[in-house]
């Protein structure tokens, strides 16, 4: 089984992470470095994303990526960079407090997402969608993990390119986000084949009050592209 390599992704707008959310960006990767000193570290710019476009396995979606709001490509973004190289994937909102070893020993890790009762309402009506009745929580991409390669990324590269309904485009968490990302692990069969972080672990700030505290890093959901 391949493993996660040990290099660390975050993305900003330039090379300025201290700009981030006075001084969170830094804060981030602070923690980051501090408790994976073993990892490589990498901070990639708008700049830096846009020769990705010209691989052969992303050139497909290159206009797709020009055509969308910040946020949403900051999501195929580190779809992109994933696969190509593997690693771990940090939002700059996200706050490590220990290392957790283990987070290697995968081809795909992630967390539990949990989302408020009325969205989950509102998307129980569609279908297509998988949210989240059965399991109560998505697939988060604020963090990820993963092999060089593995094929969810491209996977959710093609199923955010295929999708035309105006209600999934209008929504950045149905369209790039956490939402498509977990309804391709589950149209694809990869829930066997990754690991996924309970809250207790890792997990984002707005569930603290229903289910703890995450003991090795959270996810501060401040939402600044």
């Amino acid at each position: 089984m391949s493993t996660i390599p040990k290099v660390i992704h975050q993305t900003w707008k330039n090379k300025k992470v201290v700009e981030y959310c006075r001084g969170l960006g830094r804060r981030s990767r602070k923690s980051l470095t501090q408790h994976y000193p073993d990892c490589q570290y990498k901070l990639w710019s708008d700049a830096d994303i846009l020769p990705l476009l010209e691989e052969p396995d992303f050139s497909p979606f290159s206009s797709l990526y020009l055509s969308q709001s910040k946020i949403k490509k900051t999501d195929i973004a580190r779809y992109m960079i994933l696969y190509k190289y593997g690693g771990l994937y940090f939002d700059l909102d996200c706050i490590m407090r220990e290392r957790l070893s283990s987070i290697f020993d995968h081809e795909l890790i992630g967390y539990k997402c949990f989302r408020r009762a009325a969205s989950a309402r509102c998307c129980s009506s569609r279908k297509k969608f998988l949210w989240p009745n059965e399991k109560g929580w998505i697939l988060g991409n604020a963090f990820l993990g993963a092999r060089p390669g593995h094929p969810i990324f491209l996977q959710a590269l093609q199923s955010i390119s295929d999708e035309k309904r105006n209600y999934f485009l209008k929504t950045t968490m149905k369209h790039t986000g956490p939402e498509r990302l977990d309804f391709v692990c589950q149209e694809h069969n990869h829930w066997d084949s990754t690991h996924v972080l309970g809250h207790s672990d890792f997990g984002n700030s707005s569930a603290v009050s229903n289910h703890g505290s995450p003991r090795y890093g959270i996810h501060l959901q401040k939402h600044q592209w």
